[in-house]
């Protein structure tokens, strides 16, 4: 998926909740526009969205005036792939994996038409799983001589669904007139046990 991608640049660090750049907060543009979201959020739609839709992703450490000063670490704008050519093509993808304990999966369809000088696309993905995570403490108190031992186990299912459908009109070879209409519904219920 993107995040695998992502996480082969060099600077650009994945945690659970967030994208940095050499240690600061960044921008994700899709097709040069912002994404509107963050964290866990940002996340789940960039597992969601296979790494066979990208063309390039540009990183900008250093943004101009162009764009939006929110980015203080930086921008990175993932360029999805247009058809040249005219005609349609669709694809669909599907992944099946399983974690320590719990499988997931994830998969997703698109369709790319061209037609003169209007494009049309259209994707939509859908991922889902369980995390699973075993925390064990052991606490020794030599002066009582007791031990206590405490086991948290975290079971945090997820699920996550994206759809993109664009529009774009060629004006000439360098400019067009585009609109992206994006959905992400995505939802972490952790579950603790102690």
């Amino acid at each position: 998926n993107t995040v695998d991608v992502l996480k082969k640049i060099p600077g650009v660090i994945i945690n659970r909740d967030e994208i940095t750049v050499e240690g600061k907060a960044i921008v994700v543009l899709i097709d040069g526009k912002p994404t509107r979201l963050s964290g866990n959020s940002l996340i789940m739609l960039l597992e969601s969205s296979p790494s066979t839709d990208i063309s390039q992703i540009e990183v900008i450490y250093n943004p101009s005036a162009k764009y939006d000063a929110a980015g203080s670490g930086g921008i990175v704008n993932i360029k999805t792939i247009k058809r040249v050519k005219p005609g349609y093509d669709a694809s669909a993808n599907f992944t099946l994996g399983h974690g320590w304990k719990y499988p997931s999966a994830s998969g997703t369809a698109g369709i790319n038409y061209k037609k003169g000088k209007n494009n049309i696309n259209l994707n939509y993905s859908r991922s889902g799983g369980k995390q699973y995570q075993e925390l064990q403490t052991v606490m020794k108190q030599q002066d009582l001589g007791q031990t206590l031992l405490d086991s948290s186990i975290y079971n945090t299912p997820y699920q996550s669904q994206n759809v993109r459908a664009g529009f774009e009109h060629s004006l000439n070879a360098k400019e067009s007139i585009s609109a992206l209409l994006t959905g992400n519904y995505s939802k972490r219920a952790p579950g603790f046990t102690s």
